[in-house]
């Protein structure tokens, strides 16, 4: 036999104008993505190539710097 039972939130959040907004609430995308049946049936993935072209867009405008490689240390002297 299971001891499993079912529960109830013990607490409750709001936010600043008072209202419940917790439950059934989603985060609001960054940038939203048409999710295309027949691309997804063809084996392509609309967000994770949206997300890679938006990142190297990025690091087009920003690139990381390279560091500068110190000299080899000279242990014997």
């Amino acid at each position: 036999m299971s001891s499993l039972s079912p529960k109830l939130p013990a607490s409750h959040v709001f936010n600043s104008e008072g209202i419940y907004d917790i439950e059934n609430q989603g985060v609001a995308p960054d940038i939203e993505v048409e999710m295309d049946p027949l691309s997804v049936r063809q084996g392509h993935d609309p967000q994770l190539e949206k997300a890679i072209g938006v990142v190297m867009a990025e690091l087009e405008k920003n690139p990381v710097p390279r560091p500068k490689r110190p000299p080899y240390p000279r242990y014997q002297r």
